[in-house]
């Protein structure tokens, strides 16, 4: 379990994740709605569901919870 987690750790930095993405990410994970997280970095709702739907494509994951998880277990947040 403890390699898999320093995997998942490491291969984080290597995900190719913009700064905004990175951003969507954190404020998803301080349970933010889209459209909260769209009003705080004055973007449409629409952008920052397609900015989610890339990220969860870029980190293998299938849905918000999964999104959450990896980025509690990369290191991303704590």
């Amino acid at each position: 379990m403890r390699s898999q987690l320093e995997a998942r750790r490491s291969n984080f930095s290597g995900q190719g994740l913009s700064d905004r993405e990175k951003e969507i990410i954190l404020l998803t994970c301080k349970e933010l709605t889209i459209r909260e997280i769209a009003d705080k970095l004055s973007l449409s709702e629409n952008t920052v569901r397609n900015h989610r739907i890339n990220i969860m494509e870029k980190l293998g994951v299938g849905n918000v919870i999964g999104l959450v998880r990896h980025a509690y277990e990369s290191g991303l947040i704590s």
